[in-house]
């Protein structure tokens, strides 16, 4: 059952998101369609019998009484004493489908509605809003799989009617990309030949209506449900055809019981007989639920029968999203393919205005020199110059001056991310699955693809870069020629040298291909100065040269907040500043910040001058300088800081800074004296409760502002940070070693955590969880960091104690039937895999 933190407010009108599953894109997008009297959630909500059920009822109320099925309240409830009400698309239907979004769509259908004029609309009427409403929210090609009652049938058989009268008529792609991608309908009990109970129930509810509360009723809905409907007909026909043609799974659910309980005129039949809710084609499958007409929908629970048959029929139609659209999308996407461009902070406004001005970059947008560059241009700066936030400008600029608007691919490496975001394979399984999700023929040329060397006798595609290169030339290739493409790389520079060269000879030949069949390819490529690269008719700007405008904003807006009332004081500051800056952002953002602390500090004018004039205008000098500052109690827990940070398979969250800094500087202490420390819960409840921003401001004061936090992930403010701690971070520590040494400083802290965790876990302690993710981090990788400081000459004597230590504590977790980690064999298994690896006894 969903918790009361989960529920989503479910609107009368319109579609509402449902569920929306965490990671991966969704692959199906189902969207349920109430019918005649109904909503979008109480239709399909079952709720559970009042406490007082089985009361004696007066007559006239038996008489009048609706199946407790379909009674109009839909609160989820959960209190003591009383089950929950199960709106099963949102309670139930997520465990059998996880990676489908699930939608819901509301519209007036009610005949009448208490005093209330009921709507006017026509059936047609909503079936344009349903089209328009999932054009809006749908991205272009995720297949999509309808799930109908009764009149909502109607509408969704309707809707293929409408598109393909419109797509006669206008270039709608998103209408038509909605016909395109619909998988699969589920019909419960839609009248698709009409119904003469459900009509002359409703004329008589009308008629009712009219004469004793005055109110006007929907006419043409109850016309439209009428057995010679000419609507009816032809809605039917045309979605017969689609059917046949678009090979759509179709399944049929029929209602088992009649109503009873009311004697006006066919009530106690069916409201839809089998006759009108069967398509009268065999491959319908069609079945019964256990139910009448209005409880066909509403399902308790897994266990009930109902439930069994259309969400077993959902997973089905679901899973089997052989789909190869989505078998592509799950081989190109990874999780961390955006965190570098998302960690990009929005800049200030006109930031990167200059290169408006650049003739390369003028010529380069509006395609005015392209038989002489085929497309190609290169943006090179030095480190921390603010390529990357110009690169992310260019890309949205680009989005909003190119008529009409191109298809858009961008990627920006990151040396600090995951393997895929430092390589050239993530980078084109990004541009392609980018590309992919954007437009219909891309995406058949990658479907065809994957098609094709799935049926060369392999069940898995597992493709190669090369692989990779040639569908995206062969796709680009194969695009219509006013459809522009642009292609948008940042830096190049942090990947491997040699991937560098090949990335580059690709782009250059590409460009040339794609300009020689008359497509239309723009790409526009970013990078440091170093390594020395050229590309024969590739433009380069050289960002250094042209960002002072940018930076001179930033020092306006930022020293003025410090700097009131003394505007010679600012100019001065901001004139030498910008002089001494040569372009490099970074250097200039780190300036600042010195700057502001002595303003904090009520330092003079010439107090702060004599500051900066001891601060070095080389960019690895101002590291150095920064952290000279460090006290010597602040020096040991910096240097722990950096060593996780930089040395970790994976990135550090603010919780895991918590963790580590419980665990001491001093890892190598005995253990009697370490539990002394967790003796007191408070000493450990205290540490571990500590409010994130109290660990954020500490990991930016250890650091000297060259770590953040930023998407809630502990990193380096820039790449130039990261090498720097990698090159000149022993002379800074005064260490012999900066990288063996940090990897035993970690198995360290990896034996010390076990040691606690086994031990609290002894004595049952509240203070176990405390140490939960070390052991998690430990049983991950410390094989990693073992076989990074294997040549430490200490290591191999220690390595033994700490594997039977970690094989030790995980049996203890399996003990706790723990999901999440090793079973007792696993562990065993784990232990000899590393004997093995690391040769030891």
């Amino acid at each position: 059952m969903a918790t009361a933190a989960s529920v989503v407010a479910i609107t009368s009108t319109g579609i509402s998101v449902v569920h929306n599953p965490s990671g991966l894109p969704p692959d199906t997008d189902i969207l349920f369609v109430h019918g005649l009297q109904g909503h979008p959630q109480k239709t399909w909500t079952y709720r559970q019998p009042p406490d007082n059920q089985d009361k004696p009822l007066p007559p006239w109320k038996k008489r009048l009484r609706w199946p407790r099925q379909e009674a109009q309240s839909t609160a989820h409830q959960s209190g003591a004493g009383k089950a929950a009400d199960v709106f099963w698309p949102r309670d139930l239907l997520p465990r059998q489908c996880p990676n489908a979004r699930i939608l819901t769509f509301g519209y007036d259908s009610k005949v009448t509605k208490g005093y209330t004029p009921v709507d006017k609309g026509s059936i047609f009427s909503h079936v344009e809003d349903l089209l328009y409403s999932l054009d809006r929210v749908r991205v272009p090609g995720r297949r999509l799989v309808f799930v109908a009652h009764s009149l909502g049938g109607i509408i969704v058989k309707e809707c293929a009617e409408k598109v393909l009268r419109r797509s006669e008529l206008s270039e709608e792609d998103g209408l038509r990309d909605i016909l395109a991608c619909t998988a699969a309908v589920i019909f419960l009990g839609t009248p698709h030949r009409g119904s003469p109970g459900l009509a002359s129930t409703a004329d008589t509810v009308r008629r009712v209506a009219q004469a004793i509360l005055r109110v006007d009723a929907n006419a043409a809905v109850l016309r439209s449900l009428g057995v010679d409907s000419p609507e009816l007909e032809i809605c039917h026909q045309s979605f017969m055809a689609q059917w046949r043609k678009r090979g759509i799974k179709v399944k049929t659910f029929q209602e088992a019981e009649a109503m009873h309980g009311l004697n006006f005129g066919l009530m106690n039949d069916k409201i839809v007989p089998d006759s009108s809710s069967s398509l009268g084609n065999p491959l319908e499958h069609a079945e019964s639920i256990q139910a009448n007409h209005m409880g066909m929908t509403k399902f308790r629970g897994y266990d009930d029968p109902g439930y069994q048959k259309v969400g077993s029929e959902l997973s089905r139609l679901v899973s089997s999203n052989s789909d190869d659209k989505t078998a592509c999308i799950n081989v190109l996407f990874f999780a961390d393919r955006n965190s570098r461009e998302n960690a990009i902070k929005p800049p200030m406004e006109n930031t990167g205005s200059w290169l408006q001005n650049v003739g390369s970059y003028v010529d380069w947008i509006h395609r005015s020199n392209i038989d002489e560059t085929g497309g190609l241009l290169w943006l090179k700066g030095k480190p921390g110059s603010g390529k990357s936030t110009l690169m992310k400008e260019a890309s949205r600029r680009a989005k909003e001056v190119c008529v009409p608007p191109p298809l858009i691919a961008a990627f920006y490496f990151n040396a600090r991310g995951s393997p895929l975001e430092r390589s050239p394979m993530g980078l084109f399984r990004s541009l392609i699955l980018q590309l992919f999700m954007q437009n219909d023929n891309f995406q058949e040329h990658v479907v065809t693809y994957y098609r094709n060397a799935t049926n060369r006798g392999s069940r898995e595609w597992n493709p190669k870069v090369t692989d990779l290169q040639d569908l995206l030339a062969a796709g680009i290739q194969e695009q219509q020629k006013q459809q522009r493409i642009m292609i948008f790389v940042d830096a190049l520079d942090e990947c491997d040298e040699e991937s560098i060269r090949s990335i580059t000879r690709y782009f250059r030949t590409l460009a040339d291909s794609v300009y020689a069949v008359g497509k239309s390819l723009d790409i526009l490529l970013s990078s440091r100065h170093y390594p020395t690269i050229t590309i024969a008719r590739c433009p380069e700007i050289f960002v250094e040269r042209g960002n002072s405008g940018d930076i001179a904003r930033y020092l306006d807006k930022n020293l003025s907040y410090g700097i009131v009332r003394q505007e010679h004081m600012l100019e001065r500051l901001r004139s030498s500043l910008l002089q001494r800056s040569s372009g490099i952002f970074l250097w200039i953002v780190l300036v600042v910040r010195i700057v502001l602390k002595d303003l904090d500090d009520g330092k003079t004018a010439e107090e702060i001058e004599e500051t900066l004039a001891s601060v070095p205008d080389d960019l690895v000098e101002l590291f150095r300088n920064l952290l000279g500052t460090l006290t010597q109690k602040e020096r040991g827990e910096s240097l722990m800081l950096v060593q996780w940070v930089l040395l970790s398979p994976r990135a550090l969250h603010p919780v895991d800074i918590r963790t580590i800094k419980l665990l001491g500087v001093e890892t190598v202490q005995s253990l009697p004296d370490a539990m002394e420390k967790f003796q007191r819960p408070e000493n450990v409840a205290r540490a571990w409760n500590a409010d994130l921003d109290r660990v954020e401001r500490n990991v930016r004061t250890l650091s000297r502002g060259l770590m953040e936090i930023s998407g809630s992930k502990v990193q380096f403010i820039h790449e130039s940070v990261r090498q720097f701690f990698f090159q000149d971070g022993p002379a800074v520590f005064e260490l012999p070693f900066m990288v063996p040494l940090g990897h035993c400083m970690i198995i360290r802290a990896c034996l010390h955590g076990l040691c606690l965790f086994e031990q609290l876990y002894s004595r049952e302690s509240s203070e176990v969880r405390t140490f939960q993710w070390i052991v998690a981090y430990a049983e991950y990788f410390i094989l990693h960091h073992a076989i990074e400081a294997r040549h430490d000459v200490e290591l191999p004597n220690k390595l033994p104690h700490i594997l039977r230590s970690l094989v030790r504590v995980l049996k203890s977790k399996a003990q706790l039937q723990d999901p999440t980690l090793l079973s007792n064999t696993g562990a065993m298994i784990l232990l000899n895999e590393w004997k093995k690896t690391l040769s030891l006894p």
